[in-house]
């Protein structure tokens, strides 16, 4: 039969898992690492990337967003470094 106009839509995909990072070294290290997987996270519907740094908490500097929250490592994580294919994500 003909779809109709009124047809209940198929429900969304459920979001992927999250996504998080680790550091070491200075700020503009971890930045350089971390952004590109916050891109890729958020290119991928992985919802905001997980930041767990252990010497200093993310919430002291940045606290959380949409893009980034304070927490625990998940299942895919890249503690100093990102993403081989971040970039066509952006």
């Amino acid at each position: 039969p003909p779809s109709s106009a009124l047809s209940t839509p198929d429900p969304p995909l459920p979001p992927l898992p999250a996504v998080s990072f680790g550091a070491c070294c200075g700020l503009g290290h971890r930045l350089s690492r971390n952004i590109p997987t916050m891109i890729y996270a958020l290119a991928n519907k992985m919802g905001p990337a997980v930041a767990n740094w252990k010497d200093v908490n993310w919430s002291v500097l940045f606290g959380d967003s949409e893009y980034a929250v304070e927490g625990e490592k998940t299942e895919e994580h890249y503690g100093n470094g990102m993403p081989k294919a971040w970039y066509p994500s952006a």
